[in-house]
């Protein structure tokens, strides 16, 4: 499945682990990933969530989770807060059954906040299901992982989820991912690619102000369509992922715009097609202020969250943030995260108290 090398972190150190992931920002295969034979291209970027993990003195204790930064908390059993759900989806598919973890998200970026679309819910489940292992003192097979994330993922949010999303903030860098088998509307199996980065690249979204729920877009645009019809649209947005994959891996500036162009323009087809309102005024406008000058994509399913823009010179970025943001947009520079999951043991020998928990 992967050919991105081994994820790494060493044992852990007395009984507690840390684990710092990266979001993820997708350029092109929002839908098309719904099919078997499905492409992705998505950049780890920034950081999305962090999670510190102790173990506990007995099984009885069971699991104790909080999220620093929201006041959300959880033990043992009972509903789960929102804020909360997909990190434990990750530790119990991680088979952990007791321990004290706290998480929380860089401002803005994700989980229980206005997100940006950089995956707060896939590198929860990421998060949970290294900790599990750190915990559990499982070596991490780079394959089983993914796919344990990926279904664990598609779970919990109803069955649906294409994978992309998982396997980027849990291998890093950029990622292509193919869809090898799917179950409704949730890869169940996948193949993750590291592809070369160009040098130079640089990374800029613009948030169009608003959130959007994938799940509620993609059950729109799929209940839309017949069987038929659904897979010969998603075929056709498809398509021009593998041209963009190309001009990426190869640092062609005016290939890589030409193809983010046509990118838009088959989603721009596909939203007419479902009429699932994911190609909103804001996000059209902050793509006009990218045309003829940046490669710029819907970062995602669309209907809000940010668009994605990316060169290998300084200079288009620079020109198209002064527009977008004279326009009224909030932008925001990433570095791609290279190395994606990442766990650590930390010397601290007890579990902390409840107080400095918080």
């Amino acid at each position: 499945m992967t050919d991105a090398g081994a994820m790494v972190g060493p044992a852990v150190a007395e009984g507690v682990v840390r684990v710092a992931l990266p979001g993820k920002l997708m350029v092109a295969g929002e839908y098309s990933v719904l099919r078997p034979g499905g492409l992705a291209l998505a950049f780890a970027a920034g950081v999305a969530i962090e999670v510190e993990a102790w173990r506990v003195p007995s099984e009885a204790d069971g699991l104790q989770l909080v999220r620093r930064d929201t006041g959300a908390a959880w033990k043992r059993a009972g509903e789960v807060p929102a804020d909360l759900r997909f990190l434990l989806a990750g530790l119990r598919a991680g088979g952990l059954t007791a321990g004290r973890v706290a998480a929380w998200a860089p401002r803005g970026t994700g989980i229980g906040d206005a997100k940006q679309g950089l995956g707060g819910s896939a590198a929860a489940v990421v998060a949970g299901l290294l900790v599990a292992h750190r915990l559990r003192d499982i070596p991490i097979d780079p394959d089983r992982f993914v796919t344990a994330a990926v279904v664990a993922h598609a779970a919990e949010q109803g069955g649906r989820g294409s994978g992309y999303d998982v396997a980027t903030i849990a291998l890093g860098g950029a990622t292509l991912w193919r869809v090898d088998h799917t179950d409704g509307a949730a890869a169940v199996s996948g193949t993750a690619t590291a592809l070369p980065l160009p040098t130079g690249l640089e990374i800029m979204t613009g948030f169009a102000g608003n959130s959007a729920s994938t799940t509620k877009l993609v059950g729109r645009a799929m209940a839309a369509l017949s069987p038929a019809e659904r897979d010969a649209a998603l075929e056709a947005l498809g398509r021009p992922v593998g041209p963009l994959v190309a001009a990426v891996s190869a640092g062609d500036a005016l290939a890589m715009r030409r193809a983010a162009d046509d990118a838009n323009d088959a989603l721009r087809h596909f939203d007419r097609l479902t009429g699932a309102g994911i190609m909103t005024d804001r996000l059209e406008t902050l793509l006009a202020a990218a045309r003829e000058l940046a490669p710029c994509r819907v970062s995602g399913a669309g209907g809000g969250d940010s668009v994605i823009a990316f060169d290998v010179t300084p200079g288009p970025l620079a020109v198209l943030e002064g527009r977008w943001r004279q326009a009224g947009f909030s932008t925001q520079r990433y570095t791609v995260a290279p190395n994606g999951a990442v766990a650590f043991g930390v010397p601290v020998p007890t579990a902390p108290t409840e107080k400095s928990e918080a």
